[in-house]
Protein backbone atom coordinates (compact mmCIF):
# COMPACT_ATOMS: atom_id res chain seq x y z
CA UNK A 1 0.00 0.00 0.00
CA UNK A 2 1.58 3.88 -1.05
CA UNK A 3 2.10 5.74 1.92
CA UNK A 4 -1.22 8.79 1.84
CA UNK A 5 0.76 12.01 1.58
CA UNK A 6 -0.46 15.79 2.48
CA UNK A 7 0.19 18.87 1.25
CA UNK A 8 -1.22 22.92 2.12
CA UNK A 9 -2.23 24.46 -0.73
CA UNK A 10 -0.26 27.60 -1.05
CA UNK A 11 2.71 24.90 -1.57
CA UNK A 12 1.38 23.24 -4.35
CA UNK A 13 0.95 26.22 -6.79
CA UNK A 14 2.84 25.63 -9.61
CA UNK A 15 5.37 27.87 -11.44
CA UNK A 16 5.03 30.74 -13.33
CA UNK A 17 7.02 33.32 -16.68
CA UNK A 18 6.30 36.16 -14.42
CA UNK A 19 9.02 38.16 -13.37
CA UNK A 20 7.29 39.78 -10.03
CA UNK A 21 7.72 36.02 -8.85
CA UNK A 22 8.42 34.37 -5.46
CA UNK A 23 9.31 30.52 -5.13
CA UNK A 24 6.47 28.22 -2.97
CA UNK A 25 7.31 25.41 -0.80
CA UNK A 26 7.57 22.94 -4.01
CA UNK A 27 11.24 22.58 -5.16
CA UNK A 28 11.45 24.40 -8.42
CA UNK A 29 7.79 26.19 -8.40
CA UNK A 30 7.18 29.98 -8.99
CA UNK A 31 4.60 31.77 -8.36
CA UNK A 32 3.19 35.69 -9.07
CA UNK A 33 1.96 37.34 -6.32
CA UNK A 34 -1.08 38.53 -8.48
CA UNK A 35 -1.85 34.89 -10.37
CA UNK A 36 -1.64 33.53 -6.41
CA UNK A 37 -3.99 36.26 -5.39
CA UNK A 38 -6.61 35.03 -7.87
CA UNK A 39 -5.53 31.47 -8.09
CA UNK A 40 -6.38 30.68 -4.07
CA UNK A 41 -9.95 32.42 -4.45
CA UNK A 42 -11.12 29.93 -7.14
CA UNK A 43 -13.41 27.43 -6.25
CA UNK A 44 -12.15 23.99 -5.46
CA UNK A 45 -14.32 22.12 -8.89
CA UNK A 46 -12.57 24.41 -11.09
CA UNK A 47 -10.90 21.61 -13.50
CA UNK A 48 -7.84 24.23 -14.23
CA UNK A 49 -7.23 24.51 -10.13
CA UNK A 50 -7.94 20.31 -10.19
CA UNK A 51 -5.48 19.75 -13.10
CA UNK A 52 -2.49 21.97 -11.21
CA UNK A 53 -3.15 20.48 -7.98
CA UNK A 54 -2.57 16.95 -9.68
CA UNK A 55 0.18 17.68 -11.75
CA UNK A 56 1.82 19.39 -8.31
CA UNK A 57 0.83 16.42 -6.64
CA UNK A 58 2.69 13.94 -9.08
CA UNK A 59 5.84 16.22 -9.37
CA UNK A 60 6.45 15.01 -5.67
CA UNK A 61 6.39 11.55 -6.81
CA UNK A 62 9.60 12.46 -8.94
CA UNK A 63 11.64 10.93 -6.68
CA UNK A 64 14.90 10.83 -8.67
CA UNK A 65 15.45 14.89 -8.10
CA UNK A 66 19.13 14.25 -9.42
CA UNK A 67 18.78 12.26 -12.51
CA UNK A 68 16.45 15.06 -13.91
CA UNK A 69 13.54 13.57 -14.99
CA UNK A 70 9.96 15.42 -14.99
CA UNK A 71 6.56 14.25 -15.32
CA UNK A 72 4.86 14.36 -18.25
CA UNK A 73 1.04 13.92 -17.93
CA UNK A 74 -0.69 11.33 -20.35
CA UNK A 75 -4.06 10.77 -19.08
CA UNK A 76 -6.39 11.99 -16.27
CA UNK A 77 -9.71 12.08 -14.83
CA UNK A 78 -11.87 13.27 -11.89
CA UNK A 79 -15.25 13.77 -10.33
CA UNK A 80 -16.22 16.95 -8.31
CA UNK A 81 -19.28 18.06 -6.62
CA UNK A 82 -20.44 22.07 -6.29
CA UNK A 83 -18.52 24.00 -3.37
CA UNK A 84 -17.96 27.54 -3.13
CA UNK A 85 -14.67 27.54 -1.34
CA UNK A 86 -11.12 27.30 -2.02
CA UNK A 87 -9.12 24.63 -1.69
CA UNK A 88 -7.35 24.34 1.86
CA UNK A 89 -5.23 20.79 1.04
CA UNK A 90 -5.06 17.63 -0.93
CA UNK A 91 -4.43 13.99 0.54
CA UNK A 92 -2.90 12.13 -2.52
CA UNK A 93 -0.88 8.73 -2.91
CA UNK A 94 1.50 7.95 -5.65
CA UNK A 95 2.07 4.29 -7.28
CA UNK A 96 5.47 4.00 -9.46
CA UNK A 97 4.46 1.16 -12.18
CA UNK A 98 8.01 1.23 -14.50
CA UNK A 99 8.60 4.83 -16.25
CA UNK A 100 4.84 5.96 -14.76
CA UNK A 101 3.22 7.60 -11.66
CA UNK A 102 -0.51 7.27 -10.80
CA UNK A 103 -1.38 10.05 -8.85
CA UNK A 104 -4.91 9.45 -6.88
CA UNK A 105 -5.30 12.53 -5.25
CA UNK A 106 -8.20 14.34 -3.19
CA UNK A 107 -9.00 17.96 -2.95
CA UNK A 108 -10.28 18.80 0.23
CA UNK A 109 -12.21 22.54 1.34
CA UNK A 110 -13.04 23.82 4.42
CA UNK A 111 -16.39 22.15 3.61
CA UNK A 112 -15.14 18.58 3.40
CA UNK A 113 -13.32 16.53 0.00
CA UNK A 114 -15.01 18.86 -2.85
CA UNK A 115 -12.63 16.35 -5.89
CA UNK A 116 -11.62 13.02 -6.22
CA UNK A 117 -9.03 12.12 -9.12
CA UNK A 118 -6.86 9.67 -10.66
CA UNK A 119 -3.60 10.95 -13.50
CA UNK A 120 -1.09 8.92 -14.63
CA UNK A 121 2.17 10.57 -15.80
CA UNK A 122 5.00 9.15 -17.35
CA UNK A 123 8.86 10.58 -16.23
CA UNK A 124 10.95 11.74 -18.72
CA UNK A 125 14.67 13.02 -18.59
CA UNK A 126 14.72 16.59 -18.28
CA UNK A 127 18.28 16.62 -20.54
CA UNK A 128 16.26 14.50 -23.24
CA UNK A 129 13.16 16.37 -23.25
CA UNK A 130 14.69 19.92 -23.14
CA UNK A 131 16.79 18.67 -26.80
CA UNK A 132 13.82 17.23 -28.50
CA UNK A 133 11.57 20.10 -27.75
CA UNK A 134 14.27 22.66 -28.97
CA UNK A 135 14.52 20.73 -32.04
CA UNK A 136 10.62 20.30 -32.35
CA UNK A 137 10.25 24.03 -31.90
CA UNK A 138 12.10 25.52 -34.26
CA UNK A 139 10.22 23.35 -36.79
CA UNK A 140 6.88 25.31 -36.30
CA UNK A 141 5.40 28.09 -38.01
CA UNK A 142 4.29 31.00 -36.21
CA UNK A 143 1.55 33.75 -36.07
CA UNK A 144 1.01 36.52 -34.00
CA UNK A 145 -1.88 37.56 -31.71
CA UNK A 146 -2.71 40.27 -34.05
CA UNK A 147 -3.28 38.11 -37.22
CA UNK A 148 -5.96 35.36 -35.74
CA UNK A 149 -9.66 36.45 -35.31
CA UNK A 150 -10.22 35.69 -31.64
CA UNK A 151 -13.90 35.34 -31.30
CA UNK A 152 -16.01 37.41 -28.96
CA UNK A 153 -16.90 35.50 -25.63
CA UNK A 154 -20.52 36.19 -26.44
CA UNK A 155 -20.71 34.57 -29.76
CA UNK A 156 -19.44 31.45 -27.54
CA UNK A 157 -21.87 31.83 -24.89
CA UNK A 158 -18.66 32.39 -22.44
CA UNK A 159 -18.85 35.28 -19.87
CA UNK A 160 -17.62 38.50 -21.00
CA UNK A 161 -14.10 38.84 -18.57
CA UNK A 162 -13.19 35.31 -20.29
CA UNK A 163 -10.04 35.72 -22.56
CA UNK A 164 -11.21 33.41 -25.30
CA UNK A 165 -8.34 31.26 -27.30
CA UNK A 166 -10.55 30.29 -30.49
CA UNK A 167 -12.25 31.62 -33.14
CA UNK A 168 -15.95 31.43 -34.09
CA UNK A 169 -16.88 27.74 -35.50
CA UNK A 170 -15.54 27.56 -38.96
CA UNK A 171 -17.57 24.83 -39.39
CA UNK A 172 -20.77 23.14 -37.71
CA UNK A 173 -20.91 19.65 -39.21
CA UNK A 174 -18.96 18.58 -37.35
CA UNK A 175 -18.57 21.65 -34.62
CA UNK A 176 -14.95 22.67 -35.55
CA UNK A 177 -12.82 25.73 -34.22
CA UNK A 178 -9.24 27.34 -35.22
CA UNK A 179 -7.31 27.97 -31.96
CA UNK A 180 -4.55 29.83 -30.65
CA UNK A 181 -2.38 30.26 -27.15
CA UNK A 182 0.84 32.66 -27.62
CA UNK A 183 3.06 32.87 -23.95
CA UNK A 184 1.59 36.22 -23.90
CA UNK A 185 -1.81 35.52 -23.75
CA UNK A 186 -1.64 31.97 -22.72
CA UNK A 187 0.98 32.73 -19.24
CA UNK A 188 1.58 36.39 -19.27
CA UNK A 189 -1.48 37.95 -19.13
CA UNK A 190 -4.15 35.21 -18.09
CA UNK A 191 -4.86 35.63 -14.53
CA UNK A 192 -4.41 32.61 -12.81
CA UNK A 193 -2.84 29.60 -15.30
CA UNK A 194 1.03 29.10 -14.81
CA UNK A 195 3.31 26.70 -16.89
CA UNK A 196 7.23 26.48 -17.67
CA UNK A 197 6.16 28.08 -21.27
CA UNK A 198 7.82 25.00 -23.49
CA UNK A 199 4.24 24.09 -24.78
CA UNK A 200 0.85 23.96 -24.19
CA UNK A 201 0.29 22.20 -20.98
CA UNK A 202 -2.42 20.28 -19.72
CA UNK A 203 -3.73 23.27 -17.34
CA UNK A 204 -4.16 25.13 -20.52
CA UNK A 205 -5.94 22.28 -22.92
CA UNK A 206 -8.50 21.52 -20.07
CA UNK A 207 -9.51 25.09 -19.56
CA UNK A 208 -9.80 25.19 -23.69
CA UNK A 209 -12.03 21.93 -23.55
CA UNK A 210 -13.89 23.46 -20.97
CA UNK A 211 -14.84 26.52 -22.79
CA UNK A 212 -15.50 24.44 -25.95
CA UNK A 213 -17.30 22.47 -24.12
CA UNK A 214 -19.70 25.19 -22.91
CA UNK A 215 -20.29 26.82 -26.59
CA UNK A 216 -20.70 23.36 -28.10
CA UNK A 217 -23.85 23.86 -25.48
CA UNK A 218 -24.27 27.02 -26.24
CA UNK A 219 -24.42 26.71 -29.59
CA UNK A 220 -26.94 23.87 -29.15
CA UNK A 221 -29.30 25.83 -26.50
CA UNK A 222 -29.26 22.49 -24.25
CA UNK A 223 -29.22 25.15 -21.46
CA UNK A 224 -30.68 28.45 -20.39
CA UNK A 225 -28.31 31.27 -22.28
CA UNK A 226 -27.44 32.67 -18.91
CA UNK A 227 -26.36 29.95 -17.28
CA UNK A 228 -22.84 29.69 -16.28
CA UNK A 229 -20.93 26.03 -17.00
CA UNK A 230 -18.40 24.43 -15.97
CA UNK A 231 -16.58 20.84 -16.11
CA UNK A 232 -18.13 18.84 -13.36
CA UNK A 233 -16.44 15.51 -14.16
CA UNK A 234 -13.70 14.79 -16.70
CA UNK A 235 -14.03 11.10 -17.83
CA UNK A 236 -10.94 10.96 -19.22
CA UNK A 237 -8.40 12.57 -20.89
CA UNK A 238 -5.39 11.53 -23.23
CA UNK A 239 -2.33 14.16 -23.98
CA UNK A 240 -0.69 12.29 -27.03
CA UNK A 241 1.93 15.16 -28.46
CA UNK A 242 2.74 18.27 -27.43
CA UNK A 243 0.60 21.47 -28.60
CA UNK A 244 3.14 24.23 -29.73
CA UNK A 245 2.89 27.74 -29.03
CA UNK A 246 1.65 30.76 -31.54
CA UNK A 247 0.97 28.28 -33.37
CA UNK A 248 -2.68 27.35 -35.05
CA UNK A 249 -4.21 24.40 -34.20
CA UNK A 250 -8.11 22.91 -34.10
CA UNK A 251 -10.67 22.07 -31.35
CA UNK A 252 -13.08 19.24 -33.02
CA UNK A 253 -16.55 18.17 -31.69
CA UNK A 254 -17.10 14.52 -31.84
CA UNK A 255 -20.08 13.63 -30.44
CA UNK A 256 -22.22 14.42 -27.26
CA UNK A 257 -25.23 12.84 -25.37
CA UNK A 258 -27.73 14.05 -22.28
CA UNK A 259 -28.30 12.26 -19.10
CA UNK A 260 -30.42 13.20 -16.28
CA UNK A 261 -29.01 14.47 -12.92
CA UNK A 262 -31.26 11.43 -11.16
CA UNK A 263 -29.44 8.73 -12.96
CA UNK A 264 -26.11 9.72 -11.06
CA UNK A 265 -25.41 8.76 -7.52
CA UNK A 266 -23.95 11.70 -4.43
CA UNK A 267 -20.60 12.44 -4.45
CA UNK A 268 -19.40 9.36 -2.05
CA UNK A 269 -20.51 7.14 -4.56
CA UNK A 270 -19.82 8.25 -7.63
CA UNK A 271 -17.35 6.70 -9.69
CA UNK A 272 -14.11 8.92 -10.56
CA UNK A 273 -14.93 10.06 -13.97
CA UNK A 274 -18.47 10.49 -14.01
CA UNK A 275 -20.63 13.22 -12.25
CA UNK A 276 -22.54 13.09 -9.22
CA UNK A 277 -25.90 14.80 -8.47
CA UNK A 278 -24.83 17.30 -6.44
CA UNK A 279 -24.57 20.12 -8.68
CA UNK A 280 -27.34 22.77 -9.90
CA UNK A 281 -28.12 21.08 -12.99
CA UNK A 282 -31.32 19.26 -14.23
CA UNK A 283 -29.36 17.47 -16.73
CA UNK A 284 -25.18 16.72 -17.97
CA UNK A 285 -24.16 16.85 -21.11
CA UNK A 286 -21.52 14.52 -21.98
CA UNK A 287 -19.46 15.90 -24.55
CA UNK A 288 -16.66 14.29 -26.64
CA UNK A 289 -13.58 16.61 -28.38
CA UNK A 290 -10.00 16.30 -29.71
CA UNK A 291 -7.27 18.87 -30.42
CA UNK A 292 -5.13 18.47 -33.34
CA UNK A 293 -2.44 20.61 -34.38
CA UNK A 294 -0.43 20.31 -37.94
CA UNK A 295 -2.99 17.44 -38.62
CA UNK A 296 -1.52 15.52 -35.62
CA UNK A 297 -4.35 14.41 -32.96
CA UNK A 298 -2.37 16.27 -29.55
CA UNK A 299 -5.13 14.82 -27.51
CA UNK A 300 -8.90 13.77 -26.95
CA UNK A 301 -10.80 14.32 -23.94
CA UNK A 302 -14.56 12.82 -23.09
CA UNK A 303 -15.97 15.03 -20.12
CA UNK A 304 -19.48 16.18 -18.66
CA UNK A 305 -20.83 19.87 -18.65
CA UNK A 306 -23.22 21.18 -15.84
CA UNK A 307 -24.69 24.13 -14.89
CA UNK A 308 -23.20 25.40 -11.49
CA UNK A 309 -25.63 28.44 -10.89
CA UNK A 310 -29.04 27.94 -9.89
CA UNK A 311 -30.12 26.20 -6.35
CA UNK A 312 -27.10 23.60 -5.99
CA UNK A 313 -29.25 19.69 -4.63
CA UNK A 314 -27.69 17.81 -2.31
CA UNK A 315 -27.48 14.20 -2.08
CA UNK A 316 -29.94 12.06 -0.65
CA UNK A 317 -27.86 10.26 1.72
Amino acid sequence: TSPRHQIGFPSLLPYSRDKNARRSHTRGYIVSSEKWATFRHLPAYHPVVINMLSFASTYHGVTEPKEGLVPALVKDKFTSRYCSDPVVFTNYTIVHEGSYLITNMEVHTSQGICCKEIATAKKLSGKIFQAKRTEMKQKNPKISDAKFPFAKPALLGLPQTEMTYFSDFVSTNPFVVDALISPERGLTKHPYITGSGDHINSFMQLNLYRQFGSSICYKMSLFSPSATLTIVALQEVRYLHYVEFSSVFQIEYIKHHVRSRKEFPCFEKAEVGLPCNEWASDKFVCVEAKILQFGKLCSTATFWIGQTDGKVRQANL
